[in-house]
């Protein structure tokens, strides 16, 4: 391999991710990562929206997580809302997939039959374990609306409430929401579950 591959910044289709390598590639972005962790100290919960491609999870993984961390935040694995319940989970048991999908996405080793049971609030106390604070990243949030789920605004509905509940009942909690910018307008009828109406945005 050349020398030049070894130190190139530009990693193709991919997005960095949160280890030392990525990190030290990472370059140009420190204004928009220090203000983004600014919004997200200073509130419970932020909204980062760009264009497809833009590098938002690069961003996060490289820049934003890291001094999170520095701030003394426990970070959570990114996580997604998208995703089916697996076939081995009773059907019967009305489990919201958007839920399902966010938390398994926190603990990707754990049988998703354990973490069925979890409200997102019970499963985010049982992480934070003795930690002060800590940061939860949905990543491609648009995927809750373009993912169709059997009960389609319910599940979204029960989605925003968990989440706010989790919000309200840990106020050291932050929350971020990325997703690609055309789908803001979609937030709107769900702003009325949170304090800030979903009003802190980059």
């Amino acid at each position: 391999m050349t020398t030049l591959a070894l130190t190139s910044p530009y990693l193709g289709p991919r997005p960095f991710d949160d280890d030392d390598a990525d990190r030290a590639r990472f370059f140009a972005r420190d204004a928009e990562a220090d203000e983004i962790v600014a919004l997200i100290l200073g509130h419970t919960l932020t909204v980062v929206y760009a264009q497809s491609g833009a590098g938002k999870t690069s961003i996060f993984n490289a820049a934003v997580l890291p001094r999170l961390r520095s701030e003394g935040f426990a970070t959570l694995p990114l996580t997604r809302v998208s995703g089916e319940i697996p076939d081995d989970l009773d059907a019967a048991l009305g489990l919201n997939p958007y839920i399902l999908n966010t938390i398994t996405g926190l603990a990707p080793d754990a049988p998703a039959s354990d973490l069925a049971a979890h409200s997102l609030g019970d499963y985010l106390a049982e992480a934070g374990g003795d930690s002060n604070a800590q940061v939860l990243v949905v990543d491609q949030f648009e995927e809750i609306f373009t993912q169709s789920t059997a009960e389609g605004h319910v599940d979204r509905n029960e989605f925003f409430s968990e989440l706010a509940d989790a919000i309200a009942s840990d106020p050291l909690l932050r929350v971020v929401l990325v997703l690609r910018e055309e789908y803001i307008a979609q937030l709107e009828p769900y702003a009325r579950f949170f304090a800030e109406r979903l009003r802190i945005r980059f």
